[in-house]
């Protein structure tokens, strides 16, 4: 096994998800990085680390991208998103992933995002507080009018 590239693993774990999911549309694909305990021999420098695209509903992984020493996660979001058709699901990332480049391509691959937001975005974060205990619109983001569906 040690003699196979981990890429070529990975192309082909890409094409047999694609054959299982064909149409990512109104599914829930959560992005998230995990430590991969082991992965770092006798003990020595830093375990190895890959950013994941988790389909909920196949409870199956049908993207990775690994994280390198020297990056972060914010770095791999986009390459991982490169890889994916996601027109019509919803994606979800922690608060690492709640970066305006990564929301703009979500949006331009025709999808849906949630995004946690906490205090590494300072200034949305006081925005977004504001906003909702005042249940005004903030001065930056101007009321919109409600094309929702759900007759609200």
């Amino acid at each position: 096994m040690q003699a196979v590239h981990p890429d070529e693993i990975a192309a082909y774990l890409e094409v047999y998800t694609s054959q299982i999911i064909k149409d990512l549309s109104g599914m829930h694909i959560a992005i998230d990085g995990k430590n991969m305990r082991g992965t770092n021999p006798r003990g020595h420098g830093e375990s190895s680390y890959i950013l994941s695209a988790w389909v909920n509903e196949h409870s199956l992984s049908i993207a990775q991208e690994a994280v390198g020493e020297k990056t972060n996660e914010i770095t791999c979001v986009p390459k991982l998103l490169d890889k994916l058709a996601l027109e019509g699901a919803i994606v979800t990332m922690d608060a690492m992933g709640t970066q305006v480049e990564i929301a703009e391509q979500v949006v331009k691959k025709k999808a849906d995002f949630v995004l946690a937001l906490k205090g590494n975005q300072r200034h949305l974060f006081e925005d977004t507080t504001d906003a909702f205990s005042t249940r005004q619109p903030h001065k930056r983001y101007p009321e919109q009018e409600n094309k929702g569906t759900l007759g609200n």
